[in-house]
């Protein structure tokens, strides 16, 4: 199945400021028994596929989740094979991880165990302690479906700008920005339009901008600058209408830079090559 990232924006600054005094009505629930199951994210890198996430997120008796993943990415310089699973409590906090297979064609394998304010991480074979922060998600390098359970610790009723911790020593800025309408397209009798909470993710440098369903599942998760997007599988033919909304946003955030009155100084025009 082919859908069409190509237009996704390169250089694309997504602005949610405008959207900070928005009232939204109530958010998704990202931490509910309507995520588990099963499902694939396709890999996109512009019009290109280049790999396919199959994962599975199981309700646990206790009220946490078990979640397992085989993710295949072919880039050059960031390949990677690997089975990997996530558990986590009913709150949220994580318990154990582990991802074993290939990156880089080279052998991977890793597990962290978390007990309270300690987590054990192991590499091959290697185990070291370090500290745990309170509230961090354990979130895998190019591991897609790990960003359901970093989501899921964002209060969407408190709204606003929030730090995430990511373990061991990171974190993501996460901000809920907006309630879209999008339309599926390319089929005979287009179904109504469907209404997704838009997240903006900002890791170190990297934007990501995250779409969740009804249901509170991720359906898309685009990386504007590096023109790569994982679609979930149900929502390929929405991918025209994630376009067109990205688009609009770079145009609401358009600054305006021409000179105040008055201004110590002045402006011009440049182009760079």
């Amino acid at each position: 199945m082919k859908a069409r990232i190509s237009n996704f924006i390169i250089i694309l600054l997504i602005s949610s400021h405008s959207f900070a005094q928005q009232k939204l009505p109530t958010a998704a629930p990202l931490l509910a028994p309507s995520i588990c199951g099963k499902g694939v994210f396709f890999f996109w890198l512009g019009d290109r596929s280049i790999g396919r996430e199959e994962f599975e997120i199981k309700c646990q008796s206790d009220g946490g989740y078990a979640a397992s993943a085989h993710t295949d990415l072919k880039i050059p310089g960031a390949a990677l094979d690997l089975n990997s699973t996530l558990e986590v409590d009913k709150t949220g906090s994580p318990l154990s991880s582990n991802a074993k297979g290939t990156v880089n064609g080279k052998p991977f394998d890793q597990s962290v165990v978390v007990k309270g304010a300690t987590a054990a991480i192991t590499t091959s074979g290697v185990t070291k302690e370090l500290p745990f922060a309170k509230d961090a998600s354990l979130v895998g390098g190019n591991i897609f479906y790990m960003n359901q359970f970093l989501l899921a610790r964002y209060d969407a009723a408190r709204g606003g700008v929030q730090q995430l911790p990511i373990f061991p020593n990171a974190s993501a800025r996460v901000e809920r920005v907006a309630r879209d309408e999008v339309q599926a397209t390319g089929i005979a009798a287009s179904p109504a339009p469907v209404a997704m909470d838009r997240y903006s993710v900002t890791i170190g440098l990297s934007n990501v901008v995250v779409w969740v369903d009804a249901k509170g599942r991720i359906a898309t998760l685009a990386i504007p600058l590096q023109n790569f997007a994982a679609v979930r599988e149900e929502y390929s033919s929405f991918v025209p209408s994630f376009e067109a909304i990205l688009s609009a946003s770079l145009k609401e955030a358009e600054v305006d830079y021409n000179v105040p009155p008055s201004a110590p100084f002045t402006a011009e025009e440049v182009t760079v090559e």
